[in-house]
């Protein structure tokens, strides 16, 4: 298995450099950068020395090589509206929504699989009809229609939670965190107000993102579960005079997973990327947020450099995802 994940370490290399070149010759084409910068209040000369300035008439590969080896450096260039390090913007916005995404997954797994391993053991009762309807309403919800309603309703009237943002202004104010993962390092200094006051904020955006999820999921354990309830193992295991908690989730759920794995990573690495309407609607500092803020400024250098890291997470999700398969059947063997 050592080598296999040598090797599609390795396969990450040209998926890289494809995903680069892709990025690079699409926002060429797309915008002038000196018009993108310069804009209406710039005069032909101002751009025509911005252009020479930035190497826009040196041939195209030039201008592919520059940029790649600023890439290989961590150097995604500078952020035309806000002046500062593209990296360091994305890289500073990325904990938020990472914690966003891990809590909403996690609301997904627990409740998408629980409810259709309930409705596949139930299936055709009053469960099973009652799940399914509500997983469809699920799905058929606009993320950004759940969120308003979901804030007026729970922040806004009943005030059980806060209305926006990821910590109260005092505490943020307060906490000097060395980085901006402040659910980790608030476990690890015990520092409890400040990981209530996150988990606080983090609830509603963390449910508004997980709902569609988690009726994709349910629906989907559901159907495969179905399918493997029915086959010659499980009606062995029962024969055997197994318990039917041990036949459902030791049996049959460990066979049903893998597709349902397989879409929670490939949702993971979306959302990772950035959970635009959710996060917009909550103001919560993260990817998403930012990338709306850069195609407002039509700030192409972030959005190059936010498109880049979504890339890489994807890939890097679904090696993740592959791998995971030996744990859940032992049989699937990667020469």
């Amino acid at each position: 298995m050592l080598r296999y994940i040598g090797r599609r370490l390795l396969h990450l290399i040209p998926t890289v450099i494809g995903i680069s070149v892709l990025v690079f010759l699409l926002f060429r084409l797309v915008a002038d950068p000196a018009e993108a910068i310069l804009g209406l209040h710039g005069t032909p000369a101002q751009k025509e020395e911005l252009r020479r300035t930035l190497g826009l008439y040196d041939p195209l590969y030039v201008q592919y090589g520059r940029y790649l080896w600023g890439l290989l450096q961590g150097d995604l260039g500078l952020s035309w509206y806000l002046k500062r390090p593209v990296a360091a913007e994305v890289l500073g916005h990325f904990p938020h929504t990472l914690e966003l995404t891990v809590a909403a997954m996690l609301i997904t797994a627990v409740l998408g699989i629980g409810t259709g391993v309930v409705a596949a053991v139930r299936r055709q009762t009053w469960v099973d009809y009652l799940a399914m309807m509500v997983s469809l309403l699920a799905v058929s919800m606009p993320i950004f229609w759940l969120g308003l309603v979901v804030i007026g309703t729970f922040a806004a009237r009943l005030a059980w939670f806060p209305m926006n943002g990821r910590l109260d202004p005092v505490l943020l104010a307060d906490f000097h965190a060395p980085t901006d993962f402040y659910v980790a390092y608030s476990l690890l200094k015990g520092n409890w107000p400040v990981l209530l006051n996150l988990l606080h904020h983090l609830a509603l955006p963390a449910i508004v993102l997980a709902t569609a999820t988690t009726a994709l999921v349910a629906r989907l354990t559901r159907s495969t579960m179905l399918e493997v309830i029915r086959q010659d193992f499980v009606r062995t295991a029962r024969a055997k005079g197994l318990g039917e908690r041990t036949v459902i989730f030791r049996h049959a759920l460990r066979n049903a997973l893998i597709p349902v794995v397989t879409v929670l990573g490939l949702q993971f690495g979306s959302l990772l990327g950035g959970a635009v309407l959710t996060e917009t609607v909550f103001s919560w500092p993260g990817i998403g947020l930012l990338t709306l803020q850069a195609i407002g400024n039509n700030d192409l250098p972030l959005i190059q450099g936010i498109v880049i890291l979504g890339a890489l997470v994807f890939v890097l999700i679904n090696l993740v995802v592959d791998l995971s398969y030996l744990l859940l059947d032992p049989r699937i063997r990667y020469a």
